[in-house]
């Protein structure tokens, strides 16, 4: 018996005591088979979603038009969706029109993969049409039906076969997995948002070089994300996501911020691979001046992540770090307001802070207050238009 969650089980009983049929599908289905705990629940009913709004207090027309419904309650968001036969696809995405029936088995039908293809009952009881049960015990990723018409008529998910076998560490079968890269060319027509959430959620899996087949037949060229030498790599680091995608990147020959660009990703992990590759491209020595050069151009944050990218140990940054030496302008024992004493203003009193940073670098005693002005009156006579 599978202990479901009281908001799914009155869910199912509404449906029941209304005279319809409701199962749980799926995913939650899956993760309950392999003892994990769902993160959300997925409902398939033969009640039609015109009725379906009609029997819960609050509800949101999330694709009523092809069948789905989301009840909201108090512990969260549920999509209830009635059992329906796809019936064509022109966008190799989403189904254009669908039927209405009252057969669970021709909904389950139209799944993805065997191991999303279970429904639950509220008694406890699985209904398995398509073998799912075999296929999780021996690990395998399989498509319900024709793999290339699965995958024709939504080409998501190719992607979401290789996400699900690095998430699981499953096996790809051999013709699901012939199938996916016969049909890799109609990734392009999905939305980069769309791709870039399911390789997000496979780069951070414990498996992300399960990946590597499908981006070796040039799936992405398009987002300029070009092929393997080794995936290995990726897998050995931490469970960071911006430093996964920028090695995501480079073990892929790509240029990272081409590819930010190409899959629309958000501001902070664009910034994130722009700083990571100044440091490559700077190819800076690992002494004392170098470190402190890059901590003043990329912070702490972003130089362990690139000496963890390099395989480096970042002892001598942690005591640079913990012995205050200085390496950005604020560190300095002058201010700005110090040197427009010194009768200059504008763009030359960064001048003359920058001059200073990079003595205080080299030579980290000079950083004392008499000794910087001095330091700047000089610099001021000699470079600065006053």
């Amino acid at each position: 018996m599978f202990a479901l969650p009281k908001f799914i089980t009155d869910i199912l009983d509404t449906l029941h005591t209304a005279g319809f049929e409701a199962f749980v599908v799926g995913g939650a289905v899956r993760d309950m088979l392999l003892g994990e705990k769902p993160s959300d629940f997925d409902i398939t009913t033969s009640c039609p979603p015109e009725i379906i709004v009609t029997l819960f207090n609050k509800t949101v027309n999330t694709g009523i038009k092809h069948g789905t419904v989301t009840v909201v309650t108090e512990c969260g968001n549920v999509e209830v969706t009635t059992y329906r036969r796809d019936v064509s696809y022109t966008d190799h995405r989403k189904p254009d029109n669908v039927d209405f029936i009252s057969n669970l088995y021709e909904d389950l039908k139209r799944r993805d993969f065997t191991v999303n293809a279970f429904a639950l009952s509220l008694d406890g009881n699985i209904t398995d049409e398509f073998g799912g049960m075999q296929d999780l015990k021996d690990k395998i990723i399989r498509a319900v039906g024709v793999p290339e018409q699965r995958f024709f008529e939504d080409a998501l998910r190719i992607l979401r076969a290789f996400r699900f076998s690095a998430k699981l560490n499953f096996k790809i079968e051999q013709e699901t997995l012939n199938a996916a890269l016969h049909s890799a060319h109609l990734l392009k027509n999905i939305s980069c948002e769309r791709i870039f959430s399911e390789l997000k959620q496979t780069i951070m899996s414990d498996h992300p070089e399960k990946i590597e087949p499908l981006i070796n037949v040039g799936a992405f060229e398009h987002l300029h994300i070009l092929k393997f030498e080794n995936s290995i790599p990726l897998k050995c680091l931490p469970q960071n996501f911006k430093m996964r995608f920028f090695k995501f990147c480079q073990l892929t020959g790509s240029n990272p911020l081409l590819v930010c660009k190409s899959l629309k990703v958000p501001n902070d992990l664009f910034d994130y691979c722009n700083d990571i590759q100044k440091l490559f491209e700077l190819n800076l020595d690992d002494d004392d001046i170098g470190i402190k050069i890059a901590l003043n151009l990329v912070g702490e944050d972003i130089l362990k992540d690139y000496y963890l990218l390099n395989r480096k140990s970042f002892e001598r940054v942690d005591e640079i770090l913990s012995g205050n030496e200085p390496y950005k302008i604020s560190h300095l024992k002058v201010n700005g307001d110090d040197i427009i004493g010194l009768s200059i203003s504008g763009k030359n009193v960064g001048k003359v802070l920058e001059y200073l940073l990079n003595k205080v670098i080299k030579e980290p005693h000079l950083n004392q207050k008499e000794t910087l002005l001095l330091l700047a009156k000089e610099f001021i006579k000699t470079q600065c238009t006053i």
